[in-house]
């Protein structure tokens, strides 16, 4: 049974991939990327898709409503990624209105044109689509059959409608289509624990599972693991050190992770933080221990061409000599980590587009240039 991490516009990041993999999924996805854009700008594709080698097996799901477009996109990722995946299944009303997600599922015609035109420009990728279930069971089947007749690799089937988001998944409808269907299919829908990848497995005989919010939830569920382990929170603020991004995004990845786990105060507590030292000085509080698990991230980094200067009690921070990330992007990521009032900081830097220092202390500061 193949266990995979759902497309999620802004949270199926390299961070978040890595660290689902190691736990036990076994295929992951971008999230969705509109092709036009894509196509058309360098900035729009260092921003949205950023990768590395270990990040694979990789799909990458784009939205477009253009068999020139999709085709393009896959070219550009032709040797990044195991292959495509055409978003059928967005319900926002935006996406509708644009004509894409699950307004595609009205077109099958289309879509079959879709698959055509990209296997025929990356014969050697996969290329996929994920779905909803429309009103009419047949009018379903007749995109299947569409998709198979144009060669699609595995269709994703999400268990509700665009419009039935307040229900719960249709897994008969799944079952329908996987006994008819010629190509594996994929479930999605209502799995956000392992007894749900069983019950599910079971009910529909279906080839996979994928998982948005259970996995949001529980990375290491795809593992067996019922309720997250430490381990896992303490992992993921590992990986988003090594790989920096958006701190926003992070902070949410680790309130989903531990909203469950932790009480009304604290998560007020944590909802209130904004910076990467704070969420460390969180960890060391109130989950302990953090600190050796993220200091041996440094050794042997940079941090001894880093140069401090005060300037109005703010610090502003150059380097030389740093190193770039793990992604195809060529950003370069530094962290500079800090002893202050005892406590252990961390700043970074993205130095691609020019210092930017995220963090202000008061002057009273000590710098570990060789934490131990």
């Amino acid at each position: 049974l193949l266990k995979v991490v759902a497309p999620m516009v802004r949270y199926s990041k390299l961070p978040f991939r890595e660290l689902c993999r190691s736990y036990g999924a076994d295929l992951t996805f971008t999230p969705m990327i509109i092709a036009e854009g894509f196509n058309r700008s360098q900035q729009a594709r260092d921003s949205e898709f950023v990768s590395n080698e270990k990040d694979s097996p990789l799909i990458v799901q784009f939205a477009t409503t253009s068999p020139i477009e999709l085709g393009e996109a896959a070219e550009k990722v032709n040797g990044y990624a195991r292959g495509v995946d055409l978003n059928c299944g967005c319900p926002q009303r935006w996406a509708m209105k644009e004509g894409i997600g699950s307004a595609m599922i009205e077109k099958p015609q289309l879509v079959k044109e879709m698959v055509e035109e990209t296997k025929k420009r990356v014969p050697d990728m996969e290329v996929s689509i994920k779905i909803r279930l429309r009103p009419d069971m047949k009018r379903t089947m007749d995109l299947v059959k569409q998709a198979e007749a144009a060669g699609v690799s595995w269709i994703t089937v999400h268990g509700r409608t665009p419009w039935g988001r307040a229900f719960p998944c249709n897994f008969d409808d799944i079952k329908t289509i996987k006994d008819l269907a010629h190509v594996p299919i994929i479930a999605n829908g209502d799995i956000n624990s392992p007894d749900d990848v069983e019950r599910v497995s079971k009910m529909t005989g279906v080839d996979g599972v994928m998982s948005a919010r259970g996995i949001l939830a529980n990375p290491a569920m795809f593992n067996g693991d019922s309720t997250i382990p430490v381990a896992c929170l303490r992992d993921y603020l590992q990986l988003a050190l090594e790989y920096g991004g958006p701190f926003t995004i992070h902070h949410h990845h680790l309130m989903f992770m531990m909203h469950g786990h932790i009480s009304r105060a604290e998560r007020h507590e944590f909802s209130l933080i904004r910076s990467m030292a704070g969420l460390i000085d969180f960890f060391e509080s109130e989950i302990g221990g953090i600190q050796k698990l993220v200091l041996p991230l440094f050794e042997g980094s940079p941090q001894t061409n880093v140069v401090i200067q005060q300037q109005n009690s703010d610090f502003r921070t150059e380097h030389k000599n740093s190193e770039q990330c793990g992604s195809n992007s060529g950003t370069t990521v530094l962290w500079l980590v800090c002893r202050f009032n005892g406590k252990l900081k961390v700043t970074h830097m993205l130095n691609r587009y020019g210092v930017r220092h995220l963090h202000h202390f008061s002057s009273r500061f000590t710098l570990s240039p060789a934490p131990v």
